[in-house]
């Protein structure tokens, strides 16, 4: 179908906090800031993050896929 998002068209990529933390400028945000991780892909910027006390929300639509078949891509 026309303008379906597949898979297949998609390389995915992500990047750890310390990346995020570096591009963006988040040395001084505290934890109670609520950030909107767009397009995070399979970084581990989130699940790093929330580690720390942070309140992440990941969207991507690669989300719509399993893991097993994102990694299948990755790979």
């Amino acid at each position: 179908m026309a303008g379906e998002f597949n898979l297949k068209d998609v390389l995915p990529w992500g990047r750890n906090r310390a990346e995020y933390v570096a591009f963006l400028g988040l040395d001084d945000i505290g934890a109670d800031t609520r950030i909107l991780d767009c397009a995070g892909g399979p970084a581990s910027f989130n699940a790093e993050m929330t580690a720390a006390g942070y309140q992440v929300t990941s969207a991507d639509p690669l989300y719509r896929f399993s893991g097993a078949e994102i990694a299948s891509r990755v790979d």
